[in-house]
């Protein structure tokens, strides 16, 4: 009998479970099969994502062009990503975790507040293991211990804890809290005020804007991170 992994790699060939290895989700792999060669506009329709059932009751194989069709990567990544930015994070929790390390799987409720920022950067679940491996996520799960240098001042800190604290704990989403402390960042100096607000809730130069971090982060651990470099 041939062996089977000769042969694919002297074809070029790539088995479907390699697929699965490099973080592409069964949905996204079977509605991208299904556009090669057939097009949902022989049936009226202008549109490109599909459920099974939708495709099952669509698909015709006489309306799949005779002419080979072409496999194109950067398809496939387009539907993967749309398909992690849409799918309910119940659905995809399963395979997201198999690609985190085994330390950070029980912060469930953590990355289902997060997920919406991570997949917006991501094409695949191998793109995700990347980031999450090299600790781009880190300080959600891990107080940071930010320097005095870093964050410049916190002159201004307590006043924006003062602000925070007033919003009721289920009001505590970002639009709420960009409206909280707007105006007075506005008045003060925006990077006065949102400089050390973001770097006293990451420890970093860069990540989301401070309003999404905080939301992500709760009001509890928010407000416990801002009173902990407020007299620094």
């Amino acid at each position: 009998a041939p062996d089977r992994s000769k042969l694919s790699k002297r074809h070029g060939a790539v088995g479907v479970l390699q697929y699965r290895r490099q973080g592409y989700l069964a949905e996204a792999v079977v509605n991208f099969l299904a556009l090669l060669g057939w097009s949902p506009q022989a049936k009226g329709l202008n549109r490109e994502l599909f459920t099974l059932q939708e495709l099952i009751g669509l698909f015709d194989l006489k309306e799949v062009q005779k002419g080979g069709a072409v496999f194109n990567l950067e398809k496939l990544n387009w539907f993967n990503h749309q398909y992690l930015t849409t799918l309910p994070f119940a659905a995809l929790w399963g395979a997201i975790e198999k690609f985190l390390p085994p330390k950070k799987r029980s912060d469930q409720e953590i990355w289902q507040r997060l997920w919406p920022e991570i997949a917006q950067r991501i094409s695949t679940l191998a793109e995700f293991s990347q980031l999450a491996r090299a600790g781009e996520w880190d300080y959600f799960f891990k107080a940071p211990r930010p320097t005095r240098e870093l964050l410049k001042t916190t002159e201004h800190l307590p006043e924006v804890i003062r602000l925070l604290a007033a919003l009721p704990p289920e009001q505590f989403v970002a639009d709420n809290i960009k409206t909280a402390v707007w105006d007075f960042a506005t008045k003060i100096g925006r990077e006065k005020v949102l400089w050390p607000l973001r770097v006293a809730l990451t420890g970093r130069e860069k990540s989301p804007d401070p309003f999404t971090v905080a939301a992500i982060l709760g009001q509890e651990e928010t407000l416990t991170r801002l009173r902990y470099v407020e007299h620094f």
